[in-house]
């Protein structure tokens, strides 16, 4: 048993991108309902979005899994987005490697990652339109102020470290 966070980030723009990230949420919830593990979530999903779409459009995906039986946080990465996790010790793990986004080829793999759970542990994932805003006008966040604002954080204030990198 556990719990999972699916973050879900369409290609294009507008009602198009939304009907492409409602889709592979709603394709990647039915198959983690169905107690499927996260890589197999990844590929799953994958394989759906480029068998109904020819291979013509992508998605960057990101699961975020609390497995209880192992203990660990299970990070599941379709993106070029980094996934930052804050242990107990404060100490920043920038979960990076480079991977492609769903949809789009044949074959392709997520990256997993896993970290134990600790009292403390914190995780932050987001879209590309959130690290890459500002990027037009030279104001796109660098990887190293996220750390700073996720260091910084009170874990029992999530909503407060949003807030900050929402605005």
């Amino acid at each position: 048993g556990g719990l999972t966070a699916i973050l879900v980030d369409g290609q294009r723009h507008g009602r198009a991108a939304k009907r492409l990230s409602q889709l592979v949420v709603a394709k990647a919830l039915q198959l983690v309902a169905d107690g499927v593990r996260d890589g197999a979530v990844a590929r799953g999903v994958h394989d759906y979005l480029y068998a109904v779409r020819d291979g013509k459009v992508s998605a960057e995906l990101v699961l975020l899994s609390v497995d209880a039986r192992s203990g660990t946080l299970v990070v599941t990465r379709n993106t070029h987005v980094p996934v930052l996790v804050r242990r107990g010790d404060g100490t920043i793990l920038r979960l990076d490697e480079p991977v492609e986004p769903i949809g789009m080829r044949e074959a392709l793999r997520p990256v997993i990652a896993e970290v134990a759970l600790e009292a403390g542990l914190v995780a932050l994932a987001m879209t590309d339109g959130i690290y890459s805003a500002g990027r037009w006008h030279g104001r796109q966040w660098p990887v190293e102020a996220l750390e700073a604002l996720l260091r910084e954080a009170d874990p029992a204030k999530m909503q407060a470290l949003a807030d900050r990198v929402l605005d």
